[in-house]
């Protein structure tokens, strides 16, 4: 990877659907030439965009983040773990816990039949679940800083998506970078209509275009879930914490942690920082306890299917 390349890498997790003649204009070269490195990014594994939905946003009202002790390999559970239907997000952990698993269900029952269903899974030796009570940020922006204001949480109601949406939200979960003359083909509406359907659905939230980098990456970055106690309502911490650019989740939580963000760092000293200085600002904050990523076996990508 030249400096050019760097670049583009950039552009796209600002923008994972900026058009070529956008990119080449930034970069200083042809269409055609922009096209061709883009297209080999993509090939190689350096980046791929796709798209995400809140899964709140889809009906799915009864959620909890799991976390997981194994008396065996923990990548071999995380597998299992993944292949879960219900589970969003299934991660190898530094912690307390080996693993953590994002669980997304229609109703609680369904939720409780899960966790059974994982602590029947070999090796599985403890479970704890912290059920979210609430969303007060959501943007898988994994690879790039931008600030979120949303201002007070506010529950998140269920869309009505009708088949067109369905249709989009598929084939970009495939590819974030689709066409709109391809993705109208595939829903079956003209090129403007669908052009506007996704530009509703990105500018209403629905939708999330997310610039992954692969293991071809120059630079990978750190995350890590951190667990907040907090004393009085959380809401103000949830507040100060939607403004922090690192921070890409907060949720919620019931069980020991009243909080549970997301957040993703430069490298490890920074995320160090993070944990040490811009926590310990916040007012309210009594303990944090962090869950650093190590190996992330399933992506919350695939909310698009019915």
């Amino acid at each position: 990877m030249d400096a050019t390349d760097r670049e583009l890498v950039r552009l796209l997790q600002v923008n994972g659907r900026a058009t070529f003649q956008e990119l080449s204009e930034a970069v200083g070269l042809s269409g055609e030439s922009t096209r061709t490195r883009v297209t080999r990014l993509e090939k190689t594994g350096v980046v791929r965009v796709v798209a995400s939905v809140a899964p709140q946003l889809l009906g799915y009202s009864s959620s909890a983040l799991v976390g997981v002790n194994v008396s065996i390999a923990a990548r071999a559970v995380a597998q299992r773990l993944a292949e879960v239907s219900a589970s969003s997000f299934v991660v190898c952990t530094g912690g307390r816990f080996d693993l953590l698993a994002e669980i997304d269900c229609r109703s609680d029952p369904e939720l409780l039949d899960v966790l059974d269903e994982i602590r029947g899974i070999p090796g599985v030796v403890r479970c704890e679940s912290f059920m979210h009570l609430a969303v007060a940020k959501y943007a898988y922006r994994q690879s790039v800083f931008q600030p979120q204001t949303t201002g007070s949480p506010q529950p998140l109601e269920p869309v009505e998506l009708d088949e067109v949406d369905y249709a989009i939200i598929d084939a970009l979960r495939e590819d974030g970078r689709a066409p709109y003359a391809t993705l109208a083909k595939k829903a079956g509406v003209p090129y403007s209509s669908t052009r506007r359907k996704v530009l509703q659905l990105m500018e209403s939230g629905v939708l999330h275009i997310n610039t992954l980098l692969g293991s071809a990456a120059p630079h990978r970055y750190v995350q890590a879930s951190v667990g907040l106690r907090t004393t009085g309502s959380p809401r103000h911490v949830a507040d100060a914490l939607q403004q922090v650019p690192e921070v890409g989740m907060v949720l919620f939580t019931a069980g020991s942690h009243d909080l549970i963000i997301e957040v993703t760092c430069e490298d490890k000293q920074a995320l160090l920082d993070f944990v040490d200085t811009t926590l310990s600002s916040i007012d309210g904050i009594v303990s944090s306890e962090t869950y650093l990523y190590l190996d992330i076996q399933k992506l919350p990508f695939s909310w698009g299917s019915r």
